[in-house]
């Protein structure tokens, strides 16, 4: 779509006109204004009015709700915000909820109101958000899909049917599955293994745990040399604390996405 590589994804939904440069009438949401990426650079206030101003419909989970709505108030008063511009994200809104509100669906209200054109476009920021190096050729059934992920019984996004699992076996490879409650054992590395990691930043729930066996598992890999390839879903500060250790010759792969179409974009590079 001709939108160039963001450094990082809130980088990129702060600056610039969203919908003219996406190029599509259908709803944007913004992702958590509270993370700390976004709040300790802009503030509660200002990464409100940047969003708005950049194209947003509804601005995500503020770090101060009443303060960012005053925010933006100010900025239409004052001439930074257009006033059409809230009208028209107003109309959307209620177009959405309406959908939702007549509709006799009973499965996933996203894939019913999302538009083609959404549904390219997400597939193009995750495509172009994602950074990869390097690629496999084949598979093997001496080879393992070793998934670590927060909680195995409660995830959305994993089953056998998702390419994270399925691609991989269909390629030989032999599933392990670690999550939060998962005994501590030795960590085996007799197998050349594909790590895929499933953790996300959560600022009210500890993943400091789930990180460290994930990290545990990727030194060991490395270590006996047995790390075949590397797949991070959704969290950039992984990724930040294992590239210093990952090995120049090991493909890898990070993405913002944890869904499926996450994971077959990802996968799809790493397996072209």
């Amino acid at each position: 779509m001709g939108w160039e590589k963001p450094a990082t994804l809130s980088h990129a939904i702060l600056t610039g006109k969203l919908r003219d440069r996406l190029g599509f009438t259908g709803l944007i949401v913004t992702d958590a204004l509270v993370m700390g990426a976004i709040a300790n650079r802009y503030g509660a206030k200002e990464a409100a009015v940047l969003a708005v101003s950049a194209g947003a419909d509804i601005i995500l989970m503020p770090q101060n709700p009443a303060e960012a709505i005053n925010a933006v108030r100010a900025a239409v008063e004052e001439g930074r915000i257009d006033k059409a511009q809230i009208t028209e994200s107003v109309k959307r809104i209620w177009q959405a909820k309406q959908k939702i509100l007549t509709s006799t669906y009973k499965g996933n209200f996203t894939s019913e109101l999302a538009q083609a054109d959404a549904v390219y476009t997400a597939e193009d920021i995750l495509r172009d958000a994602q950074q990869t190096r390097g690629c496999l050729s084949v598979g093997s059934s001496n080879c393992r899909n070793l998934i670590v992920v927060d909680d195995a019984l409660d995830c959305k996004f994993l089953g056998k049917h998702t390419p994270a699992i399925a691609l991989p076996h269909k390629l030989g490879y032999q599933l392990q599955v670690v999550d939060s409650y998962t005994p501590k054992t030795t960590l085996e590395t007799e197998k050349h293994t594909l790590l895929q990691i499933f953790v996300r930043g959560n600022p009210w729930r500890g993943n400091a745990g789930l990180n460290q066996r994930a990290i545990a598992w990727f030194q060991a890999l490395v270590k006996a040399e047995k790390l075949q390839a590397l797949v991070i879903y959704g969290s950039p500060y992984i990724l930040e604390k294992i590239m210093p250790e990952l090995p120049p010759e090991v493909p890898y792969v990070f993405t913002y996405g944890q869904m499926p179409d996450a994971q077959a974009i990802a996968l799809s590079s790493l397996f072209p």
